[in-house]
């Protein structure tokens, strides 16, 4: 549940550019209770791993050409 709880705050602020305190008032709205500083380092904790990741040199697979 927790997990969820996180990836939808993430979410909407990387979709709909929401601040971190609307997403706050969202939460509480919904009965969770969660500080925007804490969505603020999911965000960007989770914003650093995808630019890892995409920055990440991905090696191709070597394909032999057979010689004629």
């Amino acid at each position: 549940m927790q997990c969820e709880i996180i990836a939808h705050c993430v979410w909407q602020n990387f979709r709909y550019r929401l601040r971190f305190r609307d997403i706050r008032e969202m939460m509480l709205e919904r009965g969770v209770n969660v500080s925007y500083e804490a969505i603020q380092l999911w965000c960007l904790e989770i914003r650093r791993r995808l630019c890892k990741e995409v920055a990440a040199p991905t090696r191709a697979p070597r394909r032999h050409v057979a010689s004629r």
